[in-house]
């Protein structure tokens, strides 16, 4: 029996671990960059996030941080969502999403790699709506909009 997934808000002794997650997620997802920031630097990015107004969550399983969400409320935005690759398709991640529409009820955003067709059909599947397909503000590469409404 799988152990009980635990949401909660990421404290600063997480920040390592997010880090970790989210390296090892986004390297290895369908339309990965090929200048991947370090681990280090995610870390390094975590801090400077959160003074400019991310709220950080994290998804354990046996102790274990084995996701992160990071949300821009005051943009109705998600800004970051990994699992880590081996609890991928254990539901860690549509209990990230829910805890994302808890955050923000009225609805959100959300960009993601144009490639990434794993994450665009959990996306419609989870009930977001394709919006647009366009460059990603700073990096230029090509992304998908895709928003969440309540109805």
């Amino acid at each position: 029996m799988q152990s009980e997934i635990h949401i909660r808000p990421a404290a600063q002794s997480d920040f390592e671990n997010v880090a970790a997650v989210w390296h090892e997620s986004a390297s290895q997802m369908e339309a990965a960059v090929s200048n991947m920031p370090s681990v280090i630097d995610l870390r390094a990015r975590i801090d400077h996030e959160i003074e400019n107004g991310w709220l950080l969550f994290v998804a354990e399983r046996s102790d274990m941080v084995v996701g992160m969400l990071a949300l821009r409320p005051n943009e109705a935005r998600l800004d970051q969502i990994f699992v880590r690759p081996s609890f991928q398709g254990s539901g860690i991640g549509a209990e990230l999403i829910k805890e994302a529409k808890r955050q923000m009820p009225s609805g959100f955003n959300l960009r993601m790699a144009e490639g990434n067709k794993g994450a665009a059909g959990f996306y419609e599947h989870l009930g977001f709506e394709f919006v647009k397909r366009g460059r990603h503000p700073f990096s230029g590469h090509w992304v998908c909009y895709y928003q969440w409404k309540t109805a």
